[in-house]
């Protein structure tokens, strides 16, 4: 069986779920609740109602794989860059 929820790991401690399908599912159907931690457009700086991204704990993305249910896909950013391509990368910005 293939699942058709996606979550992206960040940094291997949480898991990130951005389709609002998704995150009805694993709520209504699994019971699992995460965290939603972005913020909504209509209110860029409100922190009582936040949106997608769901934010699920590193156990709850281990559970939800080992059943089949999520399919896990790593984030890996770039960490390695030196300064000089960091500033090189300001002065392409600034053209």
């Amino acid at each position: 069986m293939t699942s058709q929820i996606c979550c992206y790991i960040f940094e291997k401690h949480h898991g990130l779920i951005f389709n609002p399908d998704s995150i009805r599912i694993l709520r209504e159907k699994y019971r699992i609740i995460g965290c939603l931690t972005g913020n909504l457009p209509e209110y860029p700086r409100q922190n009582n109602e936040l949106g997608l991204p769901l934010e699920l704990s590193h156990e709850e993305c281990c559970i939800l794989a080992d059943q089949e249910i999520i399919s896990m896909y790593e984030i890996i950013l770039p960490l390695n860059d030196s300064e000089q391509d960091h500033l090189q990368y300001l002065t392409e910005l600034d053209i």
